[in-house]
């Protein structure tokens, strides 16, 4: 058995820096650095600090990124390390994934999730 300070070693080690995580979400888009400071609005200079470690993602960056790649503003506080990660299995971190999503709706968006889950959940009684 690991002890709690072995695990905490290791999980850091397996964590994805900010600029990891980000140049993933570059990848999937198939953006490069100057596409995601054209539609983020955050100066090419920014991109390419945050991108070579040279500077930390602060919050107007992150919401900017957020906004730009359409995804939860707590997704990307989280990858840079803003908010604290999300802890549990991995059930409990898809649902807090939905709920961050799920903030960023409108009130009809909202029932029309809600809906859809009720009838999900309705049809498998």
């Amino acid at each position: 058995m690991l002890s709690g300070e072995t695990l905490l070693v290791v999980k850091c080690y397996l964590m994805k820096t900010f600029r990891e995580w980000l140049e993933g979400e570059l990848k999937k888009q198939d953006w490069k650095p100057a596409d995601l400071a054209h539609r983020s609005g955050v100066s090419r200079a920014s991109v390419s600090n945050v991108l070579n470690d040279m500077r930390n993602p602060g919050p107007d960056f992150c919401n900017a990124i957020a906004r730009a790649l359409r995804i939860p503003p707590e997704k990307v506080f989280r990858a840079a390390g803003l908010l604290p990660a999300l802890s549990g299995s991995e059930d409990d971190i898809k649902i807090g994934e939905l709920l961050d999503i799920v903030k960023q709706l409108n009130q009809a968006e909202r029932q029309d999730v809600l809906d859809y889950a009720l009838w999900r959940f309705q049809r498998k009684q």
